[in-house]
């Protein structure tokens, strides 16, 4: 999800960014890597390397990934819709701390990246015509971010300390422009 714009940017190469999303495709029932984040990332990192190519082929060719990872992440969600980390798997949004292993904020983060996997997972069913899915996934995205929202935001209206979760937040439309202010001023 990092490197991925900088190398379409700079060297316009999608193969081997294609092969590396391949190779990490889990089985199923498995996120990648075994941390429930990174198949968000994995989305998103799809998502992005679509926008810069725009190969419909070669996304037509994950489409069954996408709906497992997003199947996965299903899986990972309590029946109100919020991540529950049920097989209580080591999770990393940063390696500064708090952001890794089994914190509060490690899973705040994770429920902010699980909101920016739907979303784009649900865009990139959209591209590939799969358009009951990509309905069910947009409002399991719109749903997780207004109860993150409502469990995350405090007092102050922001996200935590942290800029990383202020960020990922803002990422994913969890913080609406009205948090802005207090964000860039707070944290």
């Amino acid at each position: 999800a990092v490197s991925e714009p900088v190398i379409s940017d700079i060297f316009g190469d999608s193969r081997l960014l294609d092969d590396t999303l391949t190779h990490l495709i889990p089985p199923a029932g498995q996120d990648v890597n075994g941390i429930p984040g990174y198949s968000a990332l994995w989305i998103i990192t799809l998502a992005d390397l679509y926008r810069h190519g725009g190969d419909k082929l070669r996304l037509g060719k994950k489409h069954a990934a996408i709906l497992q990872l997003l199947k996965q992440m299903d899986s990972e969600l309590d029946a109100s819709g919020h991540f529950l980390n049920p097989h209580h798997r080591w999770l990393f949004v940063d390696w500064s701390p708090g952001l890794f292993a089994f914190t509060n904020e490690a899973e705040e983060g994770t429920e902010f990246e699980f909101v920016l996997g739907f979303r784009q997972g649900a865009w990139l069913l959209n591209e590939l015509g799969d358009t009951d899915a990509a309905r069910l996934y947009s409002a399991r995205a719109a749903t997780l971010a207004a109860q993150a929202r409502h469990q995350f935001l405090d007092a102050n209206g922001v996200f935590g300390d942290s800029w990383q979760l202020n960020a990922m937040a803002v990422l994913a439309g969890v913080a609406t422009p009205r948090d802005y202010p207090a964000i860039w001023s707070r944290v």
